[in-house]
């Protein structure tokens, strides 16, 4: 019986050490699977949304060549979209629109393996490369750029075309202040560069012109701070883009106290 005893005992240890191995590789494979299947339905949700961004910010190059066939495209935001004044910037990487949640991890005295495969999902998608990028100007109140002047006309061209297309000029107005070394003397043809009377365009290219421009926007300015000082809750149904080269143009003036 003694010798039966052990044989069964052994059989059983064996038996059980192998059961332990099937269970782990059914463990191991079920898990594998199941972050295989939502690496790929994040994936496809990432790839979604990126459409979703081409197809909402069309790049300047898009919207000109669409315009004369699609004349939908042509002022279709104002005030009252969460868009307005959002701006396509170009293409890079991005912080994703998707929020991997990870489970803590739970000490163990055994190396678990799959415990990094979560993690490793979340810092797979928490960049986007390839997307569109944009910049809201109605956040960001005050925006610097560097670099040469041919760099930054091109910036300029890429902003204040957007702007002209998707947003009417009764929303949106926009002013240039700019020195010899740029060449923006095309802005003349932008109705948002009028004042609500057409008897001023937000145009200042030279000594004259520069102090009318900024003379006219102070004096916007001082109406509106009298109005909401007036009344806190009035909303101004027109923005104001200011495109300026130098702050030089603004040293010393009045339009700083606003």
């Amino acid at each position: 019986f003694a010798v039966i005893g052990v044989g069964w005992a052994l059989y059983r240890t064996k038996y059980e050490k192998k059961q332990a191995i099937l269970n782990e590789n059914n463990r191991v494979q079920a898990y594998t699977a199941y972050i295989s299947q939502n690496d790929s339905y994040i994936d496809g949700k990432i790839e979604y949304n990126r459409k979703v961004m081409e197809s909402n910010y069309k790049s300047t190059g898009d919207l000109i060549a669409e315009l004369p066939s699609n004349n939908i495209i042509m002022w279709n935001r104002n005030i009252n979209h969460k868009d307005f004044l959002t701006i396509r910037m170009g293409k890079g990487i991005v912080d994703s629109s998707i929020n991997v949640k990870v489970p803590k991890e739970r000490f163990s005295v055994e190396q678990d393996d799959l415990w990094s495969m979560p993690a490793a999902i979340s810092e797979k998608y928490k960049y986007v490369g390839d997307s569109v990028k944009t910049i809201s100007l109605k956040e960001n109140r005050i925006i610097g750029v560097l670099g040469d002047s041919n760099n930054i006309d091109n910036i300029m061209y890429n902003i204040s075309l957007q702007i002209a297309i998707l947003h009417s000029y009764t929303d949106v107005k926009m002013a240039f202040i700019y020195d010899e070394e740029h060449d923006w003397d095309w802005v003349k043809w932008i109705p948002h560069t009028f004042s609500n009377d057409k008897k001023i365009r937000f145009i200042g290219n030279s000594e004259e012109s520069t102090s009318n421009t900024i003379y006219a926007l102070t004096n916007e300015l001082r109406l509106r701070a009298e109005k909401k000082k007036e009344d806190g809750k009035c909303i101004f149904k027109d923005t104001y883009i200011v495109f300026c080269t130098n702050k030089k143009f603004f040293e010393n003036e009045t339009i700083n106290k606003y």
